[in-house]
Formats: C-alpha cells, sequence, structure tokens
C-alpha cells in the first residue's frame, strides 16, 4: 500500500510526543469489509498502555464503520495485548520468514 492510498483508503490512530509518531494502530492488510491490524510502540515508550489505547481506537472505529478488525499475533507481547482489546484466541497455524541475502 503507497502513502497515497493509505490517506484515500488507510485508518489509524496514534500518539504523537514532541512531534514524534511514539505508538500506532493501523491497518496493515485490507480486503472487502475487515482489516489485519498492526499496532507498533517505540521500545522507550512501551509497557505505558500506549498500543492498548491506540488499538482499542482503530478497533471501536472498525466497528463503528462495518469493518471486521482481524489480528494475527506474530509473538507472546501480541497475544496479550490482543487478549486486553477482546479477543479470543483462534487457531494456531504456522508461518515462514523468507530472509533476502544481499551482495
Amino acid at each position: 500500500m503507497s502513502i497515497q492510498d493509505f490517506l484515500k483508503r488507510g485508518i489509524g490512530y496514534c500518539v504523537l510526543h514532541e512531534g514524534r509518531i511514539v505508538s500506532a494502530a493501523t491497518l496493515m492488510a485490507m480486503c472487502n469489509g475487515a482489516i489485519d491490524i498492526e499496532i507498533e510502540t517505540a521500545s522507550e515508550f512501551r509497557q505505558r498502555g500506549l498500543g492498548t489505547s491506540v488499538g482499542a481506537q482503530l478497533v471501536l472505529d472498525c466497528l463503528k464503520n462495518g469493518i471486521e478488525p482481524k489480528w494475527l499475533a506474530a509473538n507472546i507481547e501480541s497475544e496479550k495485548l490482543a487478549q486486553k482489546l477482546g479477543y479470543v484466541k483462534g487457531d494456531v497455524y504456522e508461518t515462514f520468514e523468507v530472509q533476502h541475502e544481499t551482495c
């Protein structure tokens, strides 16, 4: 998704600190009627509830607008955050990461 496409169709919430985005919840991918949520928080601002706050705003926005907010937890921290936001653990599946070698 390009910046222009995100600005046209995307949704997200962030926390600013001194003009810098320190936590954000945005769509990572989208399809008809659903998005996958991505939340990032700068390391020095973690454990303060910022991810929960921006995540809750994004989920509420989705529900208000008929969008299904999907969550794919890649690690235990993500899983705990999802549970705080009301998600229930579903099926487990295996994923793979492609590593690129540079010349």
